[in-house]
């Protein structure tokens, strides 16, 4: 499958997550888009409503021609990202508010007729001030900031409605804040949830390039680029104000009765976090300026609320990381990281937020706070041994793994689960209980088929009535910096183990060598002292053969005493030789009368 759907194929819902948005062809017609040769400044693609805004067709002339502000468009084509070039005439005629950027070897020009704006041009940055300082003293949580936010974008560009929408991990959208025209009778939308696919990847993305997107009237008669084509491709209009909108989006605008919108992107650095979106219900444009403002306060409400929401996960990574050092001592402590989980349940459950934890150790289940019975946490474990060996596990539905676990949910619906290195089968676990959930979609999420206005083909759902689903057999998700945790410990277990390994080799190494000095030693040892013991026998043999007459009783007695301990010596040497070189023998305890003995 291609990236996007060929240039030109018909969009709907079976496709229309790879839409080629940046490539539509056309563009809003409350402006008009010029593309340049940069090197020549050649016009050499147009949208096809200049005529209307300048008189006359201008494919082929030279920019300068037209601008008298080169100066201000040169120094916007160094950018790749869209830039306020400035305010005023084009061919006489004006003023217009021109933003222009770099395409590659093309420069992009986009003029919209300049608007009066709602808010006096000179107070904008008096006004902007307020605001960011606003929103610096806003209230703590996010929410708040959010509501805040809300407030003053509406207040600064007149729609009817402004919602902060938040992306959840699976890309579905919940409606954090919202602010609205309190005479027109609209339903709130605070607190619904969108699936993801109401929002695609594509566009996604796009925002994180273009973060300002205004769609004047949805239902607009489109300004085709042309020609359509140069050098076999579309124009890139990524960067473009201008640029078209998507069917299927316009058709979704429509379907909620939306007329006019504007989108802010919320981003914590290279990720989408959330969005500003604007309604209106008829028609809407606002100046390049307001929106230059806007733009500014997302990006303002940005930083702060992703360093209050960064500041939290921050707190939490450094309770996780004291509760990992304090189990990383009791392994260099406890010998046998089993043993010591095991030992240390308490301390084991400070590191992630769980009901309870347990430790398997040799089948036997240690464990604290709310868990299922020991049985099944024995035969979790042996499951997960058999069949994820080695794997850090974390699932929301245990059920899914253990099929058994759907009879205590308000025990464990959720495990993060960590195999202790040293031993096959012995795991740490953490359990978290059934979270039941009310979740309210804006109409139903699994887009159910319609037919629409733009032809006998698959269109978004048209209605966005509240929707309620009840969510059961889930647990609270366990988080990155929780999975992160669990593999960190388990890699700092398995590096403690690994390095007493070593250390035993070592010290096994070097009690090897000293067997080996200490048998060497045993041989020249016995050797030596059996040459006096030989001279001692030997003379006295000698002594009791050649003077054996002449000798007394008592003489006789003493020198055969003498052989009969050299032998006994010399025995004992070869024993303690023949031990030495056996190694560490086994020896067999046994009842002796010590009496007898």
């Amino acid at each position: 499958m291609s990236e996007f759907v060929p240039y030109g194929q018909p969009i709907d819902l079976t496709n229309c997550d790879r839409e080629p948005i940046h490539i539509p062809g056309q563009i809003q017609p409350h402006g008009f888009l010029l593309a340049v040769e940069r090197a020549t400044l050649e016009i050499v693609q147009t949208s096809d409503n200049v005529a209307h805004y300048l008189g006359r067709e201008v494919l082929g002339e030279k920019l300068d021609a037209l601008v008298a502000d080169m100066g201000s468009i040169e120094r916007a084509f160094q950018r790749e990202r869209a830039t306020h070039a400035f305010c005023g005439a084009i061919a006489g005629l004006g003023p217009f508010d021109v933003i222009a950027h770099a395409n590659g070897a093309l420069g992009i020009v986009e003029a919209e007729p300049a608007l009066r704006s709602d808010v006096a041009v000179p107070d904008f940055y008096s006004f902007a001030s307020q605001t960011v300082s606003s929103l610096a003293g806003a209230p703590a949580t996010t929410r708040e900031h959010c509501q805040t936010l809300a407030e003053t974008i509406r207040e600064l560009t007149g729609y009817d409605r402004v919602m902060i929408y938040r992306f959840a991990q699976d890309w579905s959208g919940h409606v954090w804040a919202e602010s609205m025209v309190p005479d027109k009778g609209l339903s709130s939308y605070l607190d619904l949830h969108y699936p993801a696919s109401d929002i695609p990847a594509q566009a996604r993305a796009l925002f994180l390039k273009n973060s300002v997107r205004m769609l004047v009237d949805a239902a607009y008669t489109p300004a085709r680029i042309v020609p359509e084509l140069r050098a076999g491709q579309p124009l890139d209009l990524s960067y473009a104000f201008l640029r078209g909108a998507s069917q299927m989006y316009t058709e979704y605008l429509l379907n909620m009765g939306v007329t006019g919108s504007l989108t802010l992107a919320l981003s914590d650095r290279d990720k989408l976090w959330g969005l500003v979106a604007c309604h209106h219900y008829s028609p809407r444009r606002v100046s390049h300026g307001v929106r230059l403002v806007c733009e500014l306060l997302s990006r303002v409400a940005s930083l702060q609320i992703i360093d209050k929401l960064h500041a939290d996960e921050a707190s939490y990574r450094a309770r996780i990381a004291a509760a990992h050092s304090a189990l990383i001592e009791a392994f260099a402590t406890g010998g046998d990281p089993s043993l010591a989980l095991s030992q240390a349940p308490g301390v084991v459950k400070t590191l992630v937020e769980c009901q309870g934890v347990a430790v398997v150790h040799n089948g036997r289940v240690a464990s604290e706070g709310v868990v299922p019975l020991n049985q099944h946490v024995a035969r979790i474990a042996a499951m997960l041994s058999g069949t994820r060996r080695n794997e850090v596990v974390a699932t929301d539905n245990l059920v899914e793994l253990y099929p058994e676990a759907a009879v205590f949910p308000e025990l464990a619906c959720g495990v993060l689960a960590m195999p202790i290195p040293g031993v096959l089968g012995d795991y740490l676990m953490w359990f978290r209980p059934e979270i039941t959930r009310t979740v309210k979609w804006a109409g139903d999420p699994n887009k159910p088929v319609s037919y629409g206005p733009m032809g006998d083909r698959l269109t978004p759902r048209k209605s966005f009535e509240l929707w309620t689903e009840t969510v059961r057999g889930r647990s609270e998700p366990w988080t990155q910096d929780e999975q992160r945790a669990a593999e960190q410990l388990r890699s700092s277990a398995t590096e403690l183990l690994v390095r007493r390994t070593r250390e035993l080799e070592r010290l096994n190494e070097e009690l090897a060598r000293s067997n080996a000095e200490l048998d060497a030693f045993a041989y020249v040892a016995s050797h030596d002292l059996k040459e006096p013991l030989r001279a001692m026998y030997n003379h006295a043999a000698f002594l009791l053969k050649d003077a054996g007459d002449r000798l007394s009783p008592e003489d006789t007695q003493r020198g055969e005493s003498i052989i009969r301990l050299v032998k006994r010596t010399r025995e004992l040497i070869d024993a303690l030789l023949d031990y030495s070189r056996a190694g560490r023998l086994e020896l067999e305890l046994a009842d002796v009368d010590v009496n007898a003995l």
